[in-house]
Parts: C-alpha cells; sequence; structure tokens
C-alpha cells in the first residue's frame, strides 16, 4: 500500500486490482494493520491515533496528548508530539516515538483500555515550540533551540529500534532532524544496546533474523544510498 498525504488517500495494489481509499481526516502517516485497516497519526484530532477501517472512515480514537502549559489547541499538541510509529501484528501493539521530545508510547491493543505505557529518555525534555497565527489560524512554530527526538521506529519480534538525533537546530544546523545513533529497547521498553554511527539517516529497516540494520544516508550520493550495518 501506499499513503497520498496531498490527496489523503491510501492506495493498495495486490498486484491484481488497485483500491483507493479516501481518509475522513487530515494525517501525515498511515500504518497498515492489515490490508483493509489501518493507523492514522492524528494532526487535528483530539486523540493522538485514529483506527481507520475498509472505507477510510474513523472506526476508533484513542491516546491523550501529555499537558502543555504553551496551549492545550489539539491541532497544535498533534504537531508538537507529533511521531513516527510502526505496528506488531504479532504482539497486537501499536508504538509512537515523538519526534520533538523523549516520548516513547506504548498502545497494547489487547487491553480493554487503550490507555498507553509511556517511557521518557535518554535526555527527558519537552517539546520547544510557539503559537504562531497564519492568515487568522493557529500554526505549530518549533523553536531553533528544540531538540529532535525519534526519527524513525521499528519493532520487530523481538526489540524495538529507535534512530534518535538528540540535536537542536543551534547544535547541528541542517542536520539535526536526521539521527545517527541507534537506541534498541526490549519489548517491555528496558534498554538492550546502543549504536553510534557515522552517518546521520533518515529511515532505517530491520532484519534481525541475519543481524542486519540498514539505514537510508541523508545525502543520498550516488554510490552511498544504503548503509548496513552489522548488529552484534
Amino acid at each position: 500500500y501506499a499513503f497520498d498525504p496531498l490527496q489523503n488517500k491510501i492506495i493498495y495494489n495486490d498486484g491484481k486490482t488497485g483500491t483507493e481509499r479516501k481518509i475522513t481526516e487530515p494525517t501525515l502517516s498511515i500504518i497498515s494493520k492489515n490490508t483493509k485497516e489501518y493507523f492514522s497519526i492524528s494532526l487535528t484530532g483530539k486523540k493522538m491515533v485514529s483506527f481507520i477501517g475498509e472505507h477510510g472512515d474513523k472506526l476508533l480514537e484513542f491516546g491523550d496528548y501529555p499537558a502543555n502549559e504553551i496551549t492545550d489547541l489539539p491541532e497544535i499538541l498533534s504537531q508538537a508530539y507529533f511521531g513516527c510509529a510502526d505496528f506488531s501484528p504479532e504482539l497486537n501493539t501499536f508504538f509512537i516515538a515523538s519526534k520533538y521530545s523523549d516520548y516513547l508510547w506504548i498502545f497494547d491493543l489487547n487491553k480493554e483500555s487503550l490507555t498507553p505505557s509511556i517511557l521518557r529518555g535518554p535526555l527527558y525534555y519537552d517539546p520547544i515550540f510557539s503559537v504562531e497565527n497564519m492568515n487568522g489560524h493557529p500554526i505549530f512554530a518549533q523553536d531553533d533551540k528544540g531538540r529532535f527526538s525519534y526519527i524513525d521506529i521499528k519493532v520487530t519480534g523481538k526489540n524495538i529500534f529507535l534512530l534518535y538525533s538528540g540535536y537542536s537546530r543551534e547544535e547541528k544546523p541542517g542536520a539535526a532532524f536526521y539521527g545517527n545513533k541507534i537506541l534498541v529497547l526490549d519489548l517491555e521498553g528496558l534498554p538492550v544496546k546502543a549504536y553510534q554511527l557515522k552517518e546521520d539517516l533518515m529511515s532505517i529497516a530491520v532484519d534481525e533474523k541475519n543481524n542486519k540494520l540498514y539505514g537510508l544516508d541523508i545525502n543520498q550520493s550516488e554510490n552511498e544510498k544504503i548503509f548496513i550495518y552489522n548488529l552484534d
């Protein structure tokens, strides 16, 4: 499947037929649960996550944003705590790692209550931002002192792999929003290992069976678009 954020629709192709599903609310990120149902990281809703049905309609929403002294506007909080996400079908568990603060939310969908486990660290910081006005509408504006946190997340049958930055634009101009650290947690969120990389990456993939990690290089030079790392 593919997600078209400009038209806010999911495009699914099984190799034989193609279908399109329009989503009823704006989003920048879609995670597949199966071929018919999806998780949407909300941009305007009062909850963090929307569960999208076969026809693009919202079936359920869950996840409360952290309280913030700057604003309580949902459309601003949804951007301040926006993050990367992954779903584990084996565990039936949904994970969100915040982009501007080091929050990790773990939603166990097997439980009747969808209250997540919340992990903080390694630096325990919150988003630094202001609420600006554009044509009469409030918008989220990140401060240059604000740090970037989790850039990407991949969950395997054994571990949670997090691509991490930890830098602000002041500290690392032009590259703060990419990561050069891999934090590995077990499925309970306990630290397992950390890797310091020489490269700045924008996304990762993990082959835990063969102990390989793949990283997409931000420079995307002709010969070094993807790096392959051994996981010891």
